[in-house]
């Protein structure tokens, strides 16, 4: 049986962790098509971040598509304030300077001529900006709670605790862009079930958020 090579991406990112291990699940997800390779703070040496991404790809690639998340291509912080809020926020292994290099990566991916993506999940998308919006208009397509996962009514008018800010702002996105955005739901690895459970629960099973008033509209 001949052997087909996987089409090589490039995943750009902060190799940053959180509670929720979504941000680490992305690369395993690609891993399952493409032959993934990674830039950006925590992936790749002070001098390969210094030399810049262009180099990188041009040293590593081609490249058939770039894949990013909100930490390089929303960034609208300054340097003092990543040095500030990141850690508190987020766990590392890399050294806190290699931050600043986020400016440079976000203005050179939006530069070059290679197709690219941005996953979606972890950003708030019922309080996003004009600004946000236009800055997702960079990207060729976007994974996300797209038009068969996001409510087909506007739910802001819907009383509810969580969305005293929420606006119609995505939901709006939408209804113009369904071509560019591919439904990509939320997941859990099989690492985060923990079998067997060796205390009793008091239910067999718990949906978190279930008595919104917005969850029973939709």
């Amino acid at each position: 049986m001949a052997h087909h090579s996987r089409d090589k991406v490039l995943y750009i990112d902060v190799n940053s962790r959180y509670l929720n291990p979504s941000r680490q699940l992305l690369r395993q997800v690609l891993s399952l098509i493409f032959d993934v390779h990674c830039f950006g703070p925590g992936f790749s040496t002070e001098q390969e971040l210094n030399d810049g991404l262009s180099a990188f790809i041009s040293a590593h690639g081609p490249y058939c598509h770039l894949f990013s998340t909100p930490h390089i291509a929303l960034n609208t912080s300054t340097q003092s304030s990543y040095d500030i809020d990141y850690p508190k926020i987020f766990y590392y292994d890399f050294p806190s300077s290699h931050l600043s290099y986020i400016f440079d990566i976000q203005q050179q991916l939006l530069s070059l001529d290679i197709p690219r993506s941005l996953f979606i999940v972890d950003l708030d998308l019922w309080n996003v900006t004009p600004f946000t919006l236009s800055c997702l208009d960079q990207f060729n397509y976007l994974f996300g709670l797209g038009p068969n996962l996001w409510p087909s009514q506007s739910l802001v008018n819907v009383q509810d605790i969580w969305n005293q800010s929420a606006n119609d702002l995505w939901w709006q996105y939408i209804q113009s862009n369904k071509n560019r955005i591919i439904d990509f739901p939320h997941f859990v690895s099989s690492s985060e079930f923990v079998f067997p459970v060796n205390t009793p629960n008091a239910f067999d099973w718990s949906i978190p958020g279930i008595h919104y008033k917005s969850r029973q509209v939709f």
